[in-house]
């Protein structure tokens, strides 16, 4: 982590703007690495970096220059999304609806 952030710190001078993108904060498997990312990104940001994570959590990690937007997924939207992806595929209507079923069900359990 530590080198990541030294490699970004580098680059800051060569641009105008730099923009850091983690998705998935939730995901860190400690919350002690999640503590980590969020003091590297705090750092970049005093740094003028601009910083977006998401995460399904509701709690905000603490010292970040943050905004906070909050949203969720709704079953009808998961559903357009999976459907649309499944038409380029050579599946018939009953293993469609399965997979359908299945990944939207799946999804409210996250």
């Amino acid at each position: 982590m530590e080198e990541w952030a030294e490699i970004i710190g580098k680059c800051i001078p060569a641009f105008k703007s730099i923009f850091v993108v983690l998705d998935g904060l939730d995901e860190c498997e400690k919350r002690t690495i999640e503590r980590q990312i969020v003091r590297v990104m705090r750092s970049l940001q005093t740094r003028g970096v601009k910083v977006l994570i998401t995460s399904r959590h509701k709690d905000v990690p603490t010292g970040l220059d943050a905004e906070i937007f909050s949203f969720e997924s709704r079953n009808s939207d998961i559903k357009t999304y999976v459907e649309t992806e499944l038409m380029s595929l050579d599946y018939d209507e009953a293993t469609r609806d399965t997979v359908v079923t299945t990944i939207v069900r799946e999804a409210q359990t996250w």
